[in-house]
């Protein structure tokens, strides 16, 4: 689940677009080839056709209900991905108040204080994004904080060293969180960035 146009290029002509001339992402093609893919913008389907590993990369914000669903789908067992950036710099030609623009501000935050964290703004243009003990390029990141008022004791989370990671056990399930977005863009992907091989280490581990 993304608002970022992964599956195909948002500014791209609608007649490109009708004909399948635009092309995905490189994060999408990579994980096309790699695993079993789908693409929802909704929930319906968590409880009848669960996904091994759900992928949140700036998702669109979330009702009230479908936080207290997802929150109860990863403590049954769920196993998610979760990318939220508090400050995407991802380009876009669309003007903003565009619905297709990507989301510019990470909207997971009543849920990521339920299970025990802030995301904050590290700030500046430019910045290294470490993963795993990988430094990756990037821009806007942010850094998790534990959050004070979390009561929840079904949750424990742990921050890496630079903050910009972290791994959390909800009940049964398990979340990989990463305070960035931007880092998957074209820009830094086809640069040459261990992105992939990052996430599919992520995404591996989960399915395991």
């Amino acid at each position: 689940m993304t608002s970022l146009p992964l599956l195909w290029d948002a500014d791209a002509p609608m007649e490109d677009l009708i004909a399948g001339k635009s092309e995905p992402a490189a994060i999408m093609a990579h994980w096309q080839q790699r695993y079993q893919t789908r693409l929802s913008d909704n929930l319906d389907t968590l409880d009848t056709d669960p996904p091994a590993v759900m992928i949140l990369a700036q998702p669109r914000p979330f009702a009230p209900a479908d936080l207290v669903r997802l929150d109860t789908w990863v403590r049954g067992g769920g196993r998610a991905v979760i990318l939220t950036d508090p400050e995407l710099v991802w380009p876009s030609d669309l003007p903003f108040g565009d619905p297709r623009r990507p989301l510019a501000i990470g909207m997971l935050s009543p849920l990521l204080n339920h299970w025990g964290l802030e995301l904050r703004l590290r700030g500046g243009s430019t910045a290294s994004l470490h993963v795993q003990n990988v430094r990756l390029p990037s821009s806007g990141i942010g850094y998790f904080v534990r959050a004070a008022q979390s009561k929840d004791a079904g949750s424990k989370c742990g921050i890496g060293r630079q903050s910009t990671e972290a791994i959390c056990k909800i009940g049964e399930g398990k979340v990989v969180l990463v305070a960035d977005a931007d880092f998957i863009h074209d820009t830094f992907v086809r640069a040459g960035s261990p992105a992939l091989d990052v996430l599919d280490e992520m995404i591996d581990r989960l399915l395991q």
